[in-house]
């Protein structure tokens, strides 16, 4: 049980650090493409 939650957060926190950075990469293409 330990090793799955701990399995499971390291997920959770790679996940939303993958979104943080798609978002950045997109909102730094877009206003790239706005010059």
């Amino acid at each position: 049980m330990d090793l799955f939650t701990c399995y499971v957060h390291s997920v959770a926190y790679l996940n939303l650090e993958w979104i943080a950075n798609y978002v950045c990469f997109d909102v730094s293409k877009s206003l790239s493409s706005n010059r």
